[in-house]
């Protein structure tokens, strides 16, 4: 993979070179340096107002790295203020397909946000510029130049985000290029609600989540959620890639808004009824031929990789699951549960029934999302972590307003059934360890 960042002069381009060299190893050529090296070299040929005769001179020689690059299946990252846009001439069809070119318009709050080093980099490209030259004013001036012709041969991003993660992840750096070219263009935000600890980027028509390959193996998750089409509403699988890295599910957007937005926290007697109903879906859904069956041996196989490879966050464990009056520590907690197995009662579940997974629209469940771990496993999985995710978005642990007339035992009314206390303890443990 080959990345051409080209933009205005003095807009951070190689800061974000540099940014992308420490968070992904991936070197990068600098035209400007190469110049300067040419200009320190004492090259009598050229001079510094010979900008784009020297660029020409320069580019022969990052036209052999790239092709270098490619044909030895390397990232490499080329940035520089002035890049001939008739250099494709010069490549093989092959090569093209490898190659992306990005153009960067820094907007002023990404300029404001990173000016001392952009100022900084100025000065030192071009050979100790007076202070009084380089002020905000000129930087912001000239970030609005564009370069002609860019628009034919390249992708436009409008850089508004002053960090520089996010700004690499606006230039799909790490998105493989069946993905790109389907969001390619599109608004989005994110979002970080959950705690897969997945990257979700959400369009107005469909939603891309990015996973750590080492944690999670999304393959199966497509195959259920092409076994779910017409059985619940739930997200159609547009495209998935993934590398030794990441794993990437671009999938339709369900319509509605999350459960435990503020009018349906505001208005539990409507809330809980549309739970218990979502529940009842996925139960009287028939599993006879889902592909993917979560036994309780399979969760605890799992907790167990996750235990012995120190993958167990317990920050964010219920106050009384470690500690004094709980379990010493994962390992401890997992052995409780290897030992204390309950009774199996397969159905459909969900995975991770929880408020900010199920999706409402005028009164009526409008469908589901993160299904990723939906499949056959125990019903009382489901109606633990629903229980939990009742109780937590009412008593103010999420979102932090208290709702003190709320009990969450409600939903065992609703559903008309006896809570059974010792499995929902022990899913509400299991859990501990995702």
């Amino acid at each position: 993979m080959v990345i051409i960042l080209t933009g205005a002069s003095h807009t951070g381009k190689t800061l974000l070179a540099q940014r992308m060299l420490e968070k992904y190893k991936i070197p990068y050529y600098s035209i400007d340096h190469l110049k300067m090296g040419l200009i320190r070299s004492g090259n009598t040929l050229l001079t510094p107002s010979d900008d784009e005769e020297m660029t020409t001179y320069i580019w022969p020689i990052v036209r052999e790295m790239i092709k270098t690059a490619i044909e030895n299946k390397q990232s490499l990252i080329v940035e520089g203020c002035y890049i001939p846009f008739d250099w494709r001439k010069d490549f093989e069809e092959e090569y093209l397909k490898d190659i992306r070119f990005f153009c960067l318009a820094m907007t002023e709050g990404y300029i404001d946000a990173h000016y001392d080093e952009i100022r900084n980099h100025a000065s030192d490209i071009e050979a100790r510029l007076e202070d009084s030259d380089c002020t905000v004013d000129w930087i912001k001036e000239d970030n609005i130049r564009f370069i002609e012709g860019f628009e034919k041969t390249g992708e436009f991003i409008d850089l508004i985000d002053s960090d520089y993660e996010q700004v690499i992840e606006k230039v799909f750096l790490l998105i493989p290029d069946s993905i790109r070219k389907m969001i390619a263009g599109k608004e989005y935000t994110t979002s970080d609600i959950g705690m897969s600890g997945s990257k979700v980027m959400i369009f107005d028509d469909c939603v891309l989540k990015i996973l750590n390959s080492r944690l999670y193996d999304e393959e199966p998750s497509v195959r259920v959620m092409n076994w779910l089409d017409g059985k619940i509403p739930a997200p159609k699988a547009l495209a998935f890639e993934k590398d030794e890295k990441y794993q990437y599910l671009l999938m339709s957007r369900i319509p509605g808004e999350m459960s435990c937005s503020r009018y349906y926290l505001d208005h539990p007697k409507e809330l809980v009824p549309l739970l218990a109903e979502a529940l009842k879906m996925f139960w009287s859904i028939n599993i006879s031929d889902c592909p993917k069956c979560s036994s309780l041996d399979d969760e605890l196989k799992a907790a167990r990789y996750r235990v012995d490879n120190n993958l167990v966050d317990t920050s964010d464990a219920e106050p009384e699951t470690y500690g004094e009056n709980g379990f010493e520590n994962p390992e401890a907690l997992l052995k409780w549960l290897e030992n204390n197995k309950p009774d199996y009662e397969p159905v459909l579940s969900h995975g991770d029934f929880c408020l900010p997974n199920i999706f409402i629209e005028a009164g009526h469940i409008s469908g589901f999302i993160d299904v990723g771990d939906t499949g056959i496993g125990d019903k009382w999985k489901d109606i633990a972590l629903c229980y939990r995710s009742l109780k937590h978005n009412f008593d103010g642990t999420y979102g932090g307003k208290v709702y003190p007339d709320f009990n969450p035992d409600v939903i065992f009314d609703v559903l008309g059934i006896e809570p059974d206390w010792e499995k929902i303890k022990y899913f509400i443990l299991l859990d501990e360890l995702f």
